[in-house]
């Protein structure tokens, strides 16, 4: 891997379990579609619970498909115990190589860290974490009493989102 840099980096995968003997890896991605992740260079690492300003660019990495999932080879790694340096490293990349969206898509990554109220102008907490249901996005909202409320990120309760300052939705902390 080459230096750290100051780049902002968004977090597009993660690096799973070795794969075999020769240095390759398993690959979450987290881009809709999964493929999309391929598209997008530079790639940087950095552990997973690591500061965010500690991403690593790596070099030259091949990919390819294993049945259902994905694999990835980092340069000059050629064995398993290489192929243990990668694991549960986040793969990210410049905010600048990923795609404009329409006014009504978000990144999930820009909901982090906002403010959620509901109709009655309630603060309910802040977007702790963006996850899937298999059916669509929830968010995770935590409060000032580490309390999480799981909101559905559709539209029959999601009413506004403006990602810089607040989310506005129909629910109540009552409900579980």
């Amino acid at each position: 891997m080459q230096s750290a840099i100051t780049q902002s980096f968004v977090v597009v995968g993660r690096v799973s379990r070795p794969f075999g003997v020769k240095g390759w890896n398993h690959l979450t991605s987290f881009t809709d579609p999964p493929e999309n992740l391929f598209q997008y260079r530079p790639w940087a690492l950095r552990d997973e619970r690591g500061d965010a300003a500690d991403w690593n660019v790596v070099g030259d990495f091949s990919i390819q498909p294993k049945g259902n999932n994905m694999l990835v080879c980092f340069e000059n790694c050629n064995s398993r115990d290489d192929a243990d340096k990668y694991v549960n490293k986040l793969i990210g990349v410049p905010r600048e190589v990923l795609p404009a969206l329409d006014e009504q898509e978000h990144y999930w990554v820009d909901l982090l860290g906002v403010e959620v109220v509901n109709l009655e102008s309630e603060h309910l907490g802040e977007v702790h974490d963006v996850a899937w249901n298999g059916a669509h996005p929830v968010l995770l909202v935590r409060d000032e009493t580490e309390q999480d409320l799981m909101i559905p990120f559709i539209p029959e309760y999601v009413q506004k989102v403006d990602s810089r300052s607040k989310i506005t939705v129909s629910w109540s902390r009552d409900w579980v």
